[in-house]
């Protein structure tokens, strides 16, 4: 199995498409923290704590979840399935005996590595480029949330922890469709479509925000709004429902699908 994931893990990490993600979330990143200042003076004027060099990196993760990570999960997701469908590549480990429970999971294991990669990136980013732009502060300040410096450090890296469980969730939804569907254009256009339906639908309904998965994409806002411990749960059960569900119904037809011919 790891020999399998390995394989899985390497075809996407040698896609130039991976490298162009990360250079525009690093010009992304820098545009972030160029506007920061005109941010902060909009937060003292509120009263409100100020963006430092320890909380940028948790500021510039909450810019970059709701959609600009999704998209990644969308056009990852559509090309290891769909794509390698159509190109002919998904059928050579099974010639070479590999179940297809194995080789789906080795996919969706690559994405949960690769989107690591990208998390990791991205708090790397917002440390560096908070370090030389901005105040690096005395203490942790985030929503209400005041931490020493070192607590902050753990619980950033806590917060990017939990934003891949609603990615992966979401990902498991686009599998859906890609296993569905051979065509990795129209899936990454239904995938982006889910996407944009769930934020205007969250956005005007907010009885049914909860049941959306654009909900979920800010999942750490639930610790760092100060949930309680029931909210919390509820939003990890809805995520696990999804992927759960999402995963299963993929992996069956999956195992159905007729690939070899």
């Amino acid at each position: 199995m790891l020999k399998i994931l390995s394989n899985e893990v390497y075809k996407l990490v040698i896609r130039k498409k991976l490298y162009i993600f990360i250079g525009l979330l690093f010009v992304l990143a820098v545009f972030y923290v160029i506007n920061v200042p005109r941010t902060n003076e909009l937060l003292s004027a509120a009263n409100i704590a100020e963006i430092n060099a320890q909380t940028f990196p948790i500021e510039l993760l909450d810019e970059l979840a709701g959609f600009i990570l999704p998209i990644f999960m969308i056009i990852f997701t559509a090309e290891i399935i769909s794509g390698e469908y159509k190109d002919g590549t998904l059928k050579l480990p099974l010639l070479r005996q590999v179940s297809r429970i194995r080789l789906f999971l080795a996919k969706i294991g690559s994405l949960a590595v690769v989107l690591s990669i990208i998390l990791i990136s991205i708090m790397l980013f917002g440390y560096m480029l908070g370090a030389f732009n901005l105040v690096w502060g005395d203490k942790f300040i985030f929503k209400g949330i005041v931490l020493s410096t070192g607590k902050g450090i753990l619980f950033t890296i806590l917060i990017y922890f939990l934003t891949m469980l609603p990615l992966l969730a979401f990902s498991a939804i686009i599998s859906f469709f890609a296993v569905i569907i051979n065509n990795e254009g129209t899936v990454v256009g239904l995938g982006i479509g889910l996407l944009i339906i769930s934020m205007i639908a969250g956005s005007i309904f907010d009885k049914i925000s909860l049941l959306l998965p654009k909900n979920y994409f800010s999942l750490y806002d639930v610790l760092a709004s100060g949930a309680n411990l029931r909210e919390a749960t509820v939003s990890y059960t809805f995520n696990l429902i999804y992927g759960i569900v999402f995963f299963a119904l993929s992996l069956y037809i999956f195992k159905c699908k007729d690939i070899l011919s």
